[in-house]
């Protein structure tokens, strides 16, 4: 379900930067930034708006849900993804990574509900998503591209929450 959304997210954003730069191109990748084995970058070309998950948490709030009334199951687990785009370009192109970045945020900015009446290609296990953008300090910043691997460069981290994944497994 994870590479679902994040695939659909990807596609969406992409479509829409595409009208906005008139471009065929795709512009948004989804994909790692930094290849772990030799730290090189994972990205082939330049002047791409990569998606890349963080981070994977449990919802807390749900966690405890009851179980179900009929048939003794696991609630399921409710998550929430962090998600980096970052605007992967040329250090000469600077502006337009960050007018890329801006047309980023304006897009979740714009469309911070997906659901399968707003989005087709959603998962069909999905009632809906949300996303914000999420806040996040220089320091924790500066850590998460040490854990990256790579210089930072313009990019916005976005949380999208409430993704329940259940196996449906009954229990014994």
């Amino acid at each position: 379900m994870i590479h679902n959304i994040l695939q659909v997210l990807a596609k969406d954003l992409n479509t829409f930067l595409q009208m906005r730069f008139q471009s065929s191109e795709d512009i948004v990748l989804l994909s790692e930034l930094v290849n772990n084995a030799d730290g090189s970058f994972a990205v082939a070309g330049e002047n791409k708006m990569v998606c890349t998950l963080m981070n994977v948490e449990q919802e807390r709030l749900h966690a405890n849900s009851p179980m179900g009334a009929k048939a003794m199951i696991n609630p399921p687990f409710n998550l929430n993804l962090h998600v980096l785009f970052s605007a992967f370009y040329n250090p000469a192109n600077y502006l337009e990574a960050l007018k890329v970045l801006s047309y980023t945020i304006g897009f979740f900015q714009s469309k911070p509900l997906f659901t399968p009446a707003n989005t087709p290609n959603l998962d069909p296990g999905v009632d809906k998503i949300t996303i914000e953008l999420a806040n996040t300090n220089v320091k924790d910043q500066s850590s998460m591209w040490t854990a990256i691997g790579a210089k930072h460069m313009p990019c916005a981290l976005f949380k999208i929450r409430m993704l329940s994944i259940s196996a449906e497994r009954m229990l014994e």
